[in-house]
């Protein structure tokens, strides 16, 4: 179950960007939509994603698909001839209306409970 994903640098997203399930401890309008009924640490069934045009709701999703991409791939390139990095620059898709972000890293991060 995804708690949150995380990302920085990447497509639109200069700043730092996250899509959190986690519940707010003072959610009590829909208690169904809750995951662990434990008020410390539960978790959201469904969240909406929305917003004006242009404001980066598909580049969320593109950035989980290419977190995806990579830590799949990451796994298939054990052969020792192929380089790492040549994989990781097919990802590569960083912010481009800031020089200082253009060489700089993209981040991903994702929190996962099983």
């Amino acid at each position: 179950m995804l708690v949150y994903f995380r990302c920085k640098n990447f497509s639109s997203f200069k700043d730092e960007a996250v899509l959190d399930m986690r519940a707010v401890k003072a959610y009590k309008e829909h208690p169904y939509n809750l995951i662990d009924g434990d008020k410390q640490d539960s978790l959201l069934k469904v969240v909406a994603v929305y917003g004006a045009n242009a404001s980066g709701k598909t580049n969320l999703i593109e950035a989980i698909s290419y977190f995806r991409n990579i830590v799949r791939s990451s796994f298939q390139s054990n052969n020792k001839n192929e380089n790492q990095s040549s994989v990781l620059e097919n990802y590569y898709f960083p912010f481009f209306l800031s020089e200082e972000t253009q060489e700089g890293a993209t981040e991903f991060e994702i929190v996962l409970r099983l």
